[in-house]
Parts: C-alpha cells; structure tokens; sequence
C-alpha cells in the first residue's frame, strides 16, 4: 500500500490512476475497440484499448487485471517519455537505463520485462479490486499473484507457452509452474468453467 502526499491510503493501481487524475497535461483514456492479433488490451501513450472479443468472454477478475496491467504500461510511459506531470529524470533515466543494460529495443519486451518488478503490487491491486467487487478476496495469494504475470508469455492455440520473456523465467525457474500461471490466467481470460472470477454481464 502506498500513501498518497494527501494522506490517503492507495494501492498500487490507485496511486496510477491518481498519478493521472492529478495531472493538468496528460490524462488517461480508456476505450474499447477491436485489436488485431489476439491481444485483451493495448496502450499507446497514456490512451488504453480493451479488445472487443476479449470483453464478450473474459471474467471480470480477468478484465480488472487487464485494466491494471495497461495503466502499468500507461505510466511507464509517461515517465519514460518525460510527459508533462511525469517528469522525474532519476526515474525516466532507470527506465532507460535498464533499457539499454538488457538490450531491450522493443518497446513492449522492454516494457513487459520491466513489470516484473512490480508482480507482487499488481497482485495487490487485483485482490483489493476483488476484495470490493469479486469474490471478496477469496481465491488467495498465489491466483492474484498468477493472474499477475499476464503479458509475460504467448501461447499456441492449444494454451502452451510458446514465448515467454526473461522476467518470467527468472521470477518462476520452474517451466511446469509457468504453464500452470499460464492456464489459470487463459481460463480467466477465456471465462471458461475453470475460471474462479464472475463474467461480466
């Protein structure tokens, strides 16, 4: 839990959102629309897409992660790019520099490898959210630290993990114990029967 200049007790997710609540020059925008290669959600700058499909199916533990893992990605942006509001260099200069120390050109393998950093916050975030509008937090540490780690790995049609960035495989050595973070997040996504989240009405 982080707390606010305000006094106010934020988690994760709320600190990002309050980081562009109080913003005069950039502020976050959330849509939905239709995304091409099979994506739940994209970020450009600090505009968030959630996919179509992905909405028709996923649960809502599923989207609520979705939300949180793109407003990581919103404000790492910013701080990379030096938005106005955003500008902290000794920040925006360990972004870059972890950048260029792991070779990472790309923008989203840098971004999604940078993440790891933050698994346990993510987790965090999701519990309280479903804490509020779940399950009332009743599917335990190791699933929101699992639903944490979407956006490090793809999958064949079959659900294996098929990539995966280096985060991933330095946070969970084991490959077995990856699949299973795999699957429990493809169940959320897919909203199948062995999801443990609601769908979305």
């Amino acid at each position: 839990m982080l707390i606010a200049s305000d006094g106010i007790d934020l988690n994760f997710s709320e600190e990002i959102l309050k980081l562009f609540n109080d913003s005069d020059n950039t502020h976050l925008t959330i849509r939905n629309g239709i995304l091409t290669g099979g994506a739940n959600g994209s970020t450009t700058g600090s505009t968030i897409t959630i996919s179509n499909s992905y909405l028709l199916n996923a649960t809502k533990l599923s989207v609520a992660r979705t939300m949180i893992h793109e407003t990581v990605h919103a404000v790492i942006n910013a701080y990379f790019y030096g938005y106005s509001d955003f500008e902290d260099k000794p920040f925006q200069d360990k972004l870059r520099q972890y950048a260029s120390d792991k070779g990472f050109t790309d923008m989203n393998t840098f971004h999604h490898n940078f993440m790891g950093q933050y698994i346990n916050a993510v987790a965090y975030s999701l519990y309280e959210w479903d804490k509020g509008y779940g399950t009332a937090g009743s599917l335990g540490w190791d699933y929101y630290k699992s639903m944490a780690y979407s956006g490090m790995f793809q999958v064949d049609i079959s659900g294996t993990i098929v990539a995966e960035v280096d985060t991933f495989k330095e946070i969970v050595p084991n490959a077995d114990d990856r699949q299973t973070i795999a699957d429990i997040i493809l169940n959320e996504q897919n909203g199948n029967s062995e999801a443990q989240g609601t769908k979305c009405d």
